[in-house]
């Protein structure tokens, strides 16, 4: 089954024509052992790719309050870690970009970049997606971020009577 990747950093891209990460073709396979290559997506490049080039999204994204906290959730990278693992077993050319998480893939194949907000995601994938043939999109980005002062990056900011706002 054929999807279509809609929503990077919470917008939607059809709604942006000028976001930075084009629409990518994803396939949604039941087992990464049912991978045809006569049913791989064309290539982005001109040069032919015997195996198939894997980018993999995994991992929470941390959206700074100030230089000391931030808002975050949970997800382990797990997925992500386990699904390079998996193509990289196969043969496949695997890049997986992991935010905040201990977790790490097994198989040394695997070209890890690490990042650590929304806008870090956003820099990466925008420079990796136009070589992948396959995209797959397993990070917990945030849905919120605090509107702060970019001042506040400088240090620990200080306690007032002032409330914290969501975006």
């Amino acid at each position: 089954k054929l999807l279509r990747a809609t929503n990077v950093c919470g917008r939607e891209k059809s709604q942006d024509p000028h976001s930075p990460v084009p629409a990518a073709t994803l396939l949604r396979l039941p087992s990464l052992n049912t991978f045809h290559t006569d049913r791989m997506p064309p290539s982005h490049s001109a040069a032919p790719h015997p195996m198939p080039r894997v980018l993999i999204t995994a991992g929470p994204t941390h959206a700074p309050i100030d230089a000391e906290r931030f808002i975050g959730n949970r997800s382990s990278g797990r997925m992500g870690a386990a699904l390079a693992d998996g193509a990289a077993g196969l043969g496949w050319d695997v890049t997986l970009l992991l935010g905040p998480a201990p977790v790490t893939p097994t198989d040394t194949r695997v070209r890890l970049e690490r990042f650590r907000t929304c806008e870090d995601l956003r820099t990466l994938l925008t420079m990796r997606v136009q070589q992948a043939d396959i995209l797959i999109m397993a990070a917990a980005v945030a849905d919120y971020r605090p509107k702060v002062d970019p001042s506040a990056f400088n240090g620990k900011f200080r306690r007032t009577d002032q409330k914290l706002v969501l975006e």
